[in-house]
């Protein structure tokens, strides 16, 4: 291993036989070597997966208007430098009327997922990926249950723990969501560069130097949150180049070279001075047109009975990008219809090294796929149903005994929505958004 043992290098867990397949993807992260005065020593290879990988990168994604949440899932993974062969995204069921990014990847991927109301999750393979919210109600390994784990005697997958969460405080009966409309005001300087005395920039002859224009600024009107588009930076307009500070010597402008990278709240102007000379910048500005936000519109949706057993428990959405009032409206509706009664949390653990099936088993099931939990023998839980599986852990002892952690969602909470071509609207079912 030696010469490959360096951080960022993508490192796999895999399982060979019976069956071949990756368990978990990542990258190493640090390497921390554990001498022992005595021999033994160790070395911990501490790694994260994709979303980790990626999660405290600076984006900064231009103002789009109706894009897709997956379309814009796709902006954030492109600035993040992710490759386009790593994504496995469903195409998203939300338009957003008005989107940009400007701060770290994973929270603009969460705000994009809760706009959504999907799923954002890491393959084995390493891949990003996107479930809208129909996901699971149109894939087969989502809404038909893949493998049965049961405490019945001499049951095919036997659990070893089975662990019971307090359902209590996931019950939230009072959603509520905001949704803002923005206008694009007319142009105007955005953004001035302090060009006076010691704060005049100078620019060596040959060299290049950056600047950043950043919106909005301290005396910006208060409904201002964005620029919709950034205006060129002209040479001898908007940005004049001088032989000297004071602005008495030749005029350098034509000497210099901008070119711009816009965002929706900032724009680098790199100046490449192409003069024999050092040249200072006395003027330096920025045009744009500016986004204004209106006074937010609120969407609200709660359950009395929920409330009267089991005392208000509000859920503001946490994203912005909520598109308009009517899709608010839904989203705020499904929610409250989710979780406003307590539902069983399950995780279940087994030993997936005893034999063929537990391998077997182990490799076939992945994030999103429906299980079946009977729990109502030994384990006394009175529990005979389906669960979708929200996360999974693995621990591999040095005896090879492997064990598998299933972190589990209950499908009853989200039963009984139309699909198309499944069941009957209004006879068994309930409509989703």
């Amino acid at each position: 291993l030696y010469g490959s043992l360096l951080p960022r290098r993508k490192c796999r867990v895999r399982i060979t036989a019976p069956v071949a397949g990756t368990l978990w993807t990542g990258w190493i992260k640090s390497i921390i070597p554990q001498a022992r005065l005595h021999g033994n020593h160790e070395v911990i290879l501490a790694a994260t997966g994709a979303l980790g990988f990626v999660a405290d990168r600076e984006i900064h994604v231009a103002m789009q208007t109706a894009i897709l949440t997956s379309a814009a899932i796709d902006d954030v993974l492109d600035d993040a430098g992710w490759a386009a062969a790593d994504r496995n995204l469903s195409t998203g069921d939300t338009t957003m009327t008005r989107w940009w990014a400007d701060y770290k990847s994973l929270q603009a991927l969460r705000d994009i997922e809760a706009a959504e109301a999907g799923w954002l999750k890491e393959d084995k393979d390493g891949k990003i990926a996107f479930e809208n919210r129909q996901f699971r109600f149109l894939t087969a390994t989502s809404y038909t249950a893949q493998k049965t784990f049961s405490d019945a005697a001499g049951a095919a997958n036997p659990f070893t723990a089975i662990e019971e969460e307090d359902p209590i405080p996931f019950i939230y009966n009072d959603f509520r969501a905001d949704v803002t409309a923005y206008t694009v005001g007319a142009e105007a300087t955005l953004w001035t560069h302090t060009s006076s005395g010691a704060n005049i920039p100078m620019i060596p002859a040959g060299e290049s130097r950056d600047f950043w224009a950043l919106y909005p600024v301290p005396d910006s009107p208060t409904e201002d949150i964005a620029v919709n588009a950034w205006s060129d930076v002209v040479e001898n307009t908007e940005v004049i180049a001088n032989s000297q500070s004071d602005g008495g010597g030749s005029n350098e402008s034509g000497n210099i070279v901008v070119t711009e990278s816009k965002y929706a709240t900032s724009m680098k102007i790199a100046v490449q001075n192409n003069a024999a000379i050092p040249v200072y910048l006395t003027t330096l500005y920025a045009d744009g047109t500016p986004v204004k936000e209106s006074d937010p519109m609120r969407a609200h949706a709660e359950d009395a009975a929920s409330q009267a057993a089991y005392e208000k428990r509000s859920w503001p959405a946490p994203t912005p990008f909520i598109p308009n009032i009517d899709e608010a409206q839904a989203w705020c509706d499904f929610h409250v219809g989710v979780y406003k009664d307590p539902v069983p949390r399950l995780s279940i653990t087994y030993v997936a090294s005893r034999d063929i099936t537990g391998l077997t088993t182990m490799a076939a099931l992945d994030l999103s796929y429906r299980i079946t939990v009977d729990a109502d023998g030994n384990a006394g839980l009175d529990i005979a149903e389906d669960f979708i599986i929200e996360a999974e852990r693995h621990v591999i002892d040095s005896h090879l005994l492997h064990t598998v952690t299933y972190d589990l969602s209950p499908v009853s909470a989200f039963a009984g929505y139309w699909t198309l071509g499944v069941g009957s609207l209004g006879v068994s079912t309930r409509l989703a958004y």
